[in-house]
This record gives C-alpha cells, structure tokens and sequence, in this order.
C-alpha cells in the first residue's frame, strides 16, 4: 500500500556494491542483512527506490570490469525479490534533465558516505525519522531540509 503520492513521492537513491550487497567488486556480494526488507518496505509505502552505481555496461580501461554490468545488477536484485524503479536513471516528472550523470533524490545512502554506512536497521530508523513530517516532496521546501546523520 502507497503512502506517498507518485507525483509527490520522495525519492531515495541506494548504492548497490557495499551498501545493498557486501563489496566483492567486479563480482557481486551476497545481499546485506535486512537490505532486502528495508528497500522493499519504502518501495510499498511508495518511496522511489533508485539503485545508484557506478558499474557501467562497457569499461574500456578495465575490460575485466565488463563482467559487472548493470544487466546483472538488474537481474541480481530481480532474483533476490529487492524491489526498486530504476538503476541509475531519473524519474520523470521532477523537472530534471533526464540524461544527468548525477541522479536527483532526497537521501542518497552510500558506504562511501562520510562515516561510512551504519547498516540497514539504523539507516531505516534514520530515514523514518527524516521523512516524519509527512513533508511534501514535490515542493522547492525540501531543499532547506536537513540531511539525516546517520551513526551506529
């Protein structure tokens, strides 16, 4: 069941190597515990769930990496039952170029964050906490907001 509006959905952006999955580059990891749980309890409150990586579908320095393509990140989180509404892509409607490197989202949750990532249970007390106020997303007011600290 949706909790958010689509068009005022919040939209959360979640780095796949090291944050959903343990990092073993170019190979995948084995899921994270409680990854899976998290990420599809804000996909059925009706968050966007971006999966955000920097694997690529052609590396010309590095042919090894081509063995980690974003095909197999789709097809790995499809086979793990994580649900998610796109890899590296904008959603529409946010009045943001479509074709950006950089994706827009509210949170963006990463191991490579500054103090690293404190794992999914604390990340989702965080996330509940920042998205309280029930705040309208689709607003400019979300700019002023502040970005969630998370510890462990």
């Amino acid at each position: 069941m949706s909790t958010a509006s689509d068009q005022h959905a919040p939209v959360i952006a979640i780095d796949f190597d090291g944050t959903i999955v343990e990092h073993d580059f170019p190979r995948i990891g084995a899921l994270k515990p409680w990854a899976k749980s998290v990420i599809n309890k804000w996909y059925d409150m009706g968050y966007k769930i971006i999966i955000w990586t920097c694997r690529n579908n052609h590396e010309p320095d590095h042919p090894e990496w081509d063995q980690a393509p974003i095909s197999a990140v789709r097809e790995f989180l499809m086979k793990e039952g994580v649900k998610f509404h796109g890899i590296n892509q904008q959603q529409p409607g946010l009045g943001f170029y479509l074709e950006a490197r950089k994706i827009f989202a509210n949170v963006y949750i990463d191991d490579r964050n500054m103090g690293g990532f404190p794992g999914w249970k604390v990340t989702e007390k965080a996330i509940a906490q920042y998205f309280a106020n029930g705040q309208d997303w689709g607003s400019t007011e979300y700019y002023g907001a502040k970005s969630p600290v998370l510890t462990g």
